[in-house]
């Protein structure tokens, strides 16, 4: 199973290893962790676009308005978090997840993003 990650980003993909390389997942459990593993690519791409932008832009009538990639970012949090409560995680599983496992998710995408820049800028 764990050959899925392959078709995931990077936090996707260690979404994915931190729920199936720790738990027997049923079918339904495994069919909202590849959603979320989706959904946390998206906001990967969502928050990268958000960090390029302004956090205000011009409405239609000239006023000053959120730019919509924030609510577009709290939408994709919220289908996160409702699609990783679905999955049943043991609270006391021997091994069990330390941490926050998006959190993890997170850490990782920034980490690849800056050895990509780094990498890029060399």
């Amino acid at each position: 199973m764990s050959t899925e990650a392959e078709d995931f980003g990077p936090s996707g993909a260690l979404l994915w290893h931190g729920y199936v390389d720790q738990f027997e997942m049923d079918p339904g459990e495994l069919a909202a962790l590849r959603q979320a593993c989706q959904v946390v690519d998206e906001l990967d791409r969502v928050q990268s676009l958000i960090r390029k932008s302004a956090p205000l832009v011009t409405g239609s009538v000239g006023q000053l308005r959120e730019n919509p990639l924030y609510a577009q970012a709290r939408e994709h949090r919220k289908v996160l978090i409702k699609l990783l409560a679905t999955i049943k995680v043991p609270s006391a599983a021997p091994g069990a997840l330390t941490g926050n496992v998006i959190s993890l998710a997170a850490r990782e995408a920034a980490r690849a993003r800056w050895r990509k820049a780094k990498n890029g800028a060399t």
